[in-house]
């Protein structure tokens, strides 16, 4: 008879993980004193249940905090765009104005990187 390989992944996403740890435990406790969970010793559900329900309540924090942060992001992007436009007038408007001498660039706070641009190797896909 062949040998099957099975594989039971436990997943490394945190969101993923208390889901599945929730399933397992609310089948534990469904099953009571039938649950073959019982004969855990060292990391049994009776002394972790605890850290679950904390750690599903700060997953919910963070869950909340990330789509702060997303608007927080889409505010700031929102604000940010008019001055990058303005950035590059400003470089613009002073590349003009100093073409011959455009390290002068430098004392507005510009880093002027006066190397030559490296040719991108070329590669034969076959």
């Amino acid at each position: 008879m062949a040998k099957h390989n099975v594989r039971v992944k436990i997943p490394r996403n945190a969101e993923h993980l208390l889901q599945l740890a929730n399933a397992v435990y609310l089948k534990h406790i469904a099953d009571a004193e039938k649950s073959p969970l019982n004969l855990l010793n060292d990391y049994n559900w009776k002394d972790n249940s605890h850290r679950m329900t904390e750690a599903q309540a700060l997953q919910q924090q963070i869950k909340q905090a990330e789509k702060e942060l997303d608007n927080l992001y889409r505010k700031r992007d929102t604000l940010l765009a008019p001055v990058n436009l303005t950035l590059k007038c400003s470089r613009d408007l002073l590349l003009g104005m100093y073409k011959a001498n455009y390290k002068k660039l430098t004392e507005w706070g510009f880093e002027v990187d006066d190397t030559p641009k490296q040719k991108q190797p070329v590669t034969i896909n076959q």
